[in-house]
């Protein structure tokens, strides 16, 4: 079923908007993986662990599973893949020997890195072909879109995403830094 199906557009401008967005719903791109080692999952994983690890914060399981809304029996088993390979450690807190954090070994950390500048190289690539008054207007109409999400929540009429705000500065408060 089509998701704007009982939506009818009422004017052109509408149809493509309307032919735009479920497009961009439905195709999803992703890079030609750098390494034939890591799943996607894998690698979903060790960025998230990166992100918090580039603010110097040692994240547990869980505050990776809800970032990327992974069930715990997921999380733990790509964990342990992910450990098995030499991409991660898992240590057990001093404070609690409950809790674990998570880090990126120096194999990690390359992957991680490595990753990150393609992702740079992507959105270079992107700027360059859209250009400076796309790039402009793009940015004023996401900011425009945000700001009406915004509203939306203020209103009640919607609620952001579970792992919204799941930032590595949630952790700042945390004994040893862990988030």
């Amino acid at each position: 079923m089509h998701e704007f199906e009982d939506i009818p557009a009422r004017t052109e401008a509408e149809a493509d908007f309307q032919r735009a967005l479920t497009r961009f719903r439905h195709v999803r791109y992703i890079p030609t993986p750098a390494s034939t080692v890591l799943t996607p999952a894998e690698t979903h994983v060790i960025m998230g662990i990166g992100h918090f690890a580039d603010a110097d914060c040692s994240p547990r399981p869980r505050d990776i599973g809800r970032m990327l809304q992974l069930s715990a029996s997921a999380l733990s088993q790509t964990l342990g893949s992910l450990e098995k390979k030499g991409y991660i450690t898992r240590e057990r807190s001093g404070q609690d020997a409950r809790q674990v954090a998570l880090g990126l070994t120096q194999e990690g950390r390359r992957f991680v890195d490595s990753e990150i500048s393609r992702f740079r190289n992507t959105m270079r690539e992107m700027r360059d072909y859209l250009g400076e008054d796309d790039l402009r207007e793009f940015a004023r109409l996401l900011n425009k879109v945000d700001a009406f999400y915004e509203e939306q929540v203020a209103a009640g009429k919607m609620e952001r995403h579970p792992a919204h705000g799941c930032h590595p500065a949630a952790c700042a408060d945390r004994p040893g830094k862990e988030a």
